[in-house]
């Protein structure tokens, strides 16, 4: 990332006020993570192909081929494609086509904005899901971002933020880098 990039453990910096202390980076473990693959019952991997665009973000093609290498290492047969942005857009939003895929996210103030596009359930009548490529789905996220939605507390909303923040992270919903204020935001299904 060329200095701008920061190990976070979660979405949000920790100046945001719906940073979670409850949530730390993980350290890097190969050894581990190979493990868990034989645990798994990958003794011999799988293949995957991760998608992103090229020339949208910082060193996104890079950072991609990176990623790839990462998973190599524990036994994933990764390959990388960088796609010219509006095709990859197309392909990864409006059709799902990718089962993992990068997308970068620069969250609002409001919370609600980041939640509901990227973590409520792809509901176009409902203006949801807009950028949910992976289709996730898990109804105390999407309980606590409407309750959060609807308060005039602010303390509470950023409180119930916090928590769907957390739910997010724990349920590995998307694999995710912060990148100075913006999120870069790597979706599996």
């Amino acid at each position: 990332m060329g200095g701008s990039g920061k190990i976070s453990g979660q979405l949000f910096l920790s100046d945001w006020p719906f940073a979670s202390k409850n949530l730390k980076p993980v350290k890097q473990n190969v050894e581990l993570a190979r493990k868990l693959m034989r645990e798994a019952g990958y003794r011999k991997g799988f293949k995957l192909t991760i998608h992103g665009p090229n020339n949208r973000y910082i060193r996104d093609t890079a950072i991609l081929e990176y990623v790839a290498t990462a998973l190599n290492n524990i036994g994933i047969e990764a390959n990388a494609i960088s796609l010219p942005t509006r095709e990859f857009f197309t392909r990864s939003m409006r059709h799902h086509e990718f089962s993992v895929s990068m997308l970068g996210w620069a969250p609002s103030a409001s919370g609600f904005y980041t939640f509901n596009n990227l973590f409520i359930f792809p509901d176009p009548a409902k203006k949801s899901g807009n950028a949910n490529a992976g289709q996730y789905h898990n109804d105390e996220v999407e309980k606590l971002v409407l309750t959060a939605k609807n308060s005039p507390d602010k303390t509470y909303r950023d409180q119930l933020y916090r928590r769907a923040s957390e739910v997010v992270i724990n349920d590995v919903a998307i694999i995710h880098s912060t990148f100075n204020t913006r999120v870069g935001v790597w979706h599996q299904t």
